[in-house]
């Protein structure tokens, strides 16, 4: 992923597709290779997925939003709110794995269906709420619910929940990722240090 701190004037005015911007978690050395071993497992049992590239697996944690237009005061204002989490350093445990259904498109049908690895831990929930307490958010909108996860590949047929060997995940940093859309780029706007 590459570190981009300014939004800069290189994007066309009007984008095909919004950006977006999000919180997530970087897999740590121990658990890049467990998650790509899972990750080549799937793709050889769905020959028609579509892996996420190795530089771009996370775990997403919190939707800050799509942006037409991303404007650096936005940036600067959820970099703050970032800045005043404090917690403590945890481990969380990735243990299932699953398809979410793919999200609508605009012009109707669906995107394609997400491969994902959910994880379980009670260190995960607590920085999600620390971020949404810090954002001035209630967490997320009625109906919908907290599911950190790390997706490994798109265009997968329905999976339905099912435990993998479980991969420990530490967490000593969060990040916040800008995905410009339609690029397949994926930019690093900050990155906060948990308390060890």
């Amino acid at each position: 992923m590459q570190c981009a701190l300014d939004l800069g004037e290189r994007r066309p005015a009007r984008l095909a597709r919004p950006e977006r911007v999000f919180f997530a978690l970087l897999p740590h050395a121990m658990a890049s290779p467990a998650i790509k071993r899972v990750q080549d497992a799937w793709a050889a049992r769905l020959p028609h997925g579509r892996p996420v590239p190795t530089e771009r697996l996370h775990l997403s944690l919190l939707l800050i939003g799509d942006y037409e237009l991303l404007r650096p005061r936005y940036v600067e204002a959820v970099r703050l709110a970032a800045a005043r989490v404090a917690m403590r350093r945890f481990e969380l445990r990735l243990t299932t794995i699953r398809t979410f259904e793919g999200r609508p498109r605009r012009n109707g049908g669906a995107r394609p269906r997400p491969l994902v690895l959910l994880s379980e831990g009670l260190g995960v929930l607590e920085l999600y709420a620390r971020l949404c307490d810090a954002l001035g958010r209630d967490g997320p909108p009625p109906g919908a619910e907290c599911r950190p996860h790390v997706t490994i590949l798109y265009g997968a047929p329905p999976v339905p929940p099912q435990p993998i060997e479980p991969i420990p995940f530490p967490v000593s940093e969060f990040a916040l990722i800008h995905h410009e859309r339609g690029y397949g780029r994926y930019n690093v706007l900050g990155r906060w240090s948990l308390l060890g």
